[in-house]
Order: structure tokens, then sequence, then C-alpha cells
């Protein structure tokens, strides 16, 4: 492994910065199965989970939320 100097990388421009996070990010992403979650995170998937399965059709579509977001 790498040895990464902390104040090298905060010296970086911001477009940088966010490289590195979209990487490490899709780094973790690759294994799902190894983030832990607390139990109260647990029991508010479980939560929305179940208000999904009552009420399939209520909500928002991500593409109508997204257009509404990006027109302000």
């Amino acid at each position: 492994m790498n040895t990464v100097n902390f104040s090298e990388l905060m010296d970086l421009p911001v477009q940088e910065h966010i490289g590195l996070v979209s990487a490490i990010l899709d780094s973790i992403a690759v294994h799902p199965e190894t983030i832990e979650i607390t139990a109260l995170q647990r029991l508010e998937l479980d939560r929305r989970m179940d208000a999904y399965l009552e009420n399939p059709t209520d909500g928002t579509p991500w593409p109508e939320v997204k257009n509404k977001l990006l027109a302000r």
C-alpha cells in the first residue's frame, strides 16, 4: 500500500478532491456486503421497505426529482 501524505492531498485542486472521493466510494461499492450497518440503520431500512411495499406508487421517480433539482 502506498503512503499518502494528507497535507499534500489537501493541497490538490477541488476537482482532484472530488475524483479521489469518487474513486474511494467506487472501491467501497465493489463489496457492499462488507459494509456493516447498525441495528438502528437496519430498522430504518426495514421501515422504509415496509412503507414502499404497502404503497409502491407513493413517492416521486428519481428522474422527476433530479429534473426539479436541476431546474432550480
